[in-house]
């Protein structure tokens, strides 16, 4: 009788895209924010840091909830949120909208 071996590096790769989606970016927004909080980094780049998560998140969110609105014809919650930002960045206010 012959012994079968089964070829499962498809479930390895699947499993490792799912960690990656959901761990990299998410893991990344929080370095952005903490190295944000260092005192002197916004000195060394000569921008306020926490800009960067806030657009990078905020953009990603905001896509979501227009995609949502249009799919289901009614605001969902992530309206709150995307107006959240924009009073966080009105009033220059970014480590608040990175969070």
């Amino acid at each position: 009788m012959q012994t079968v071996q089964h070829d499962f590096t498809w479930r390895r790769s699947i499993v490792a895209a799912v960690w990656n989606r959901k761990t990299v970016f998410p893991g990344s927004l929080l370095a952005l924010t903490l190295v944000s909080v260092v005192p002197g980094i916004d000195e060394l780049f000569r921008i306020d840091v926490a800009i960067l998560p806030m657009l990078i998140g905020g953009g990603f969110i905001t896509y979501q909830t227009v995609v949502a609105t249009i799919e289901n014809r009614r605001l969902t919650a992530g309206a709150l949120v995307v107006l959240a930002l924009i009073g966080t960045a009105y009033i220059e206010e970014y480590i608040a909208g990175a969070v």
